[in-house]
C-alpha cells in the first residue's frame, strides 16, 4: 500500500434532468427581469428626486435674493428716516418755518409708505 496510487472515485450521473434545468433556469431568467424592471425604477425615481432637488434648490435661491433685496430695502428705509429725524431735528434746534415742517412731514410720510410696502413684502415672502 505505501506505493500504491491514489485512487479518487467520481460519482457520475448518467440521467439528467432537463425538465427541472428549464424550469430553474426559467426561474432565474424571471428573477433577473424582475430585478432589472426594478433597477430601472429606482434609476427613474433617483432621476426625479435630483430633479426635485434642483427646482427646491433654484426655490431656495430665489426666497434668499428676495429676504436680500427686502433686508436692502429695509436697510434704505432706516436711512431714510435717520436722515429725516437729523433734519427735523435740526429744524427744530434753529426754529423751522412751517413750509420746513411740511417738508420734514412730506418726507416721514414718504417713509412711512416706504415702511408699509417693505412690511407688505416681508408678508408675502413669509406666506
Amino acid at each position: 500500500m505505501e506505493n500504491s496510487p491514489i485512487k479518487i472515485e467520481y460519482h457520475y450521473h448518467n440521467h439528467v434532468d432537463t425538465a427541472e434545468i428549464l424550469s430553474l433556469l426559467n426561474i432565474i431568467k424571471l428573477q433577473n427581469h424582475k430585478l432589472m424592471a426594478l433597477i430601472d425604477d429606482l434609476k427613474t425615481q433617483v432621476a426625479d428626486l435630483k430633479h426635485q432637488t434642483t427646482d427646491l434648490q433654484a426655490s431656495v435661491d430665489a426666497e434668499q435674493a428676495q429676504i436680500q433685496a427686502l433686508l436692502d430695502s429695509n436697510a434704505q428705509v432706516v436711512t431714510d428716516l435717520n436722515t429725516q429725524i437729523a433734519t427735523l431735528q435740526a429744524q427744530v434746534a434753529a426754529g423751522a418755518t412751517p413750509e420746513q415742517l411740511q417738508e420734514v412731514i412730506d418726507g416721514l410720510t414718504s417713509v412711512k409708505d416706504s415702511i408699509s410696502t417693505t412690511k407688505a413684502d416681508i408678508e408675502g415672502t413669509v406666506q
